[in-house]
């Protein structure tokens, strides 16, 4: 398993954020965060992934392992959403890469 990670300062997350996000509808968004039209529960929003919680994960590995398509699941515990573009990145870029060779 990929070691901690620490949370990285606001201020770095304020040039990806001026980048790359861009506006869009609120519904959207609303739906997003209680899961309207879907099976799965968020629960409490903790952790660093404010976005896409590892209960939210873990839940939709849980339908899409009924698949007969293969399903792996990774958690990278204390990273944000934007995982690989804050400090520490090569961590779960190497871990992703290992998996990527043994398939």
């Amino acid at each position: 398993m990929p070691a901690r990670a620490v949370q990285p300062p606001p201020t770095t997350a304020r040039a990806p954020y001026d980048s790359f996000v861009i506006p869009a509808p609120g519904p959207f968004f609303f739906q997003a965060a209680t899961s309207i039209g879907t099976v799965i529960r968020p629960g409490r929003r903790t952790g660093s992934d404010r976005l896409v919680t590892p209960n939210l994960s873990r839940a939709a590995f849980r339908i899409q392992s009924g698949s007969p398509a293969r399903t792996d699941y990774m958690d990278f515990p204390g990273r944000s959403h934007f995982l690989l573009g804050e400090p520490g990145w090569e961590d779960p870029a190497a871990t992703t890469f290992a998996w990527i060779g043994r398939l």
